[in-house]
């Protein structure tokens, strides 16, 4: 077992809009700065969209997930959710939260306020 990555300290196993926001302040609050969260990928990590993408393509997964995470203490919210597993073998000794909503609906509902019409905008 070889560890590729040691500086995440903290995982989110939890998926976006479950709170991840107030979290990733709260995180950085404690020490845990910088914390990824998917505002980071448009706002911070822009000129890493083609490692993204990569990641999306399933194009050198690992080499690519090690860069856009480098100097980070916590990963949460989406698209580090999606590679839970992959991080937490990584980094064995990292504490993992996991953020819920209170119930599936209440996630949808507000995926839909929120997500999707965002979404449908930047397309």
């Amino acid at each position: 077992f070889t560890r590729i990555m040691s500086g995440l300290r903290v995982l989110g196993a939890g998926l976006g809009r479950t709170g991840t926001s107030s979290l990733k302040l709260a995180l950085e609050d404690l020490g845990y700065d910088p914390c990824h969260h998917m505002t980071e990928v448009y706002l911070v990590q822009k000129h890493l969209y083609n490692l993204w993408k990569d990641i999306a393509d399933e194009i050198n997964i690992d080499d690519a997930l090690k860069q856009v995470f480098e100097g980070y203490k916590a990963a949460i919210d989406y698209p580090s959710c999606m590679h839970f597993d992959k991080l937490r073998n990584w980094n064995p000794d990292a504490k993992v939260i996991l953020s819920v909503r209170d119930s599936p609906e209440a996630w949808a509902t507000s995926c839909r306020n929120t997500i999707f019409p965002a979404e449908k905008k930047a397309k």
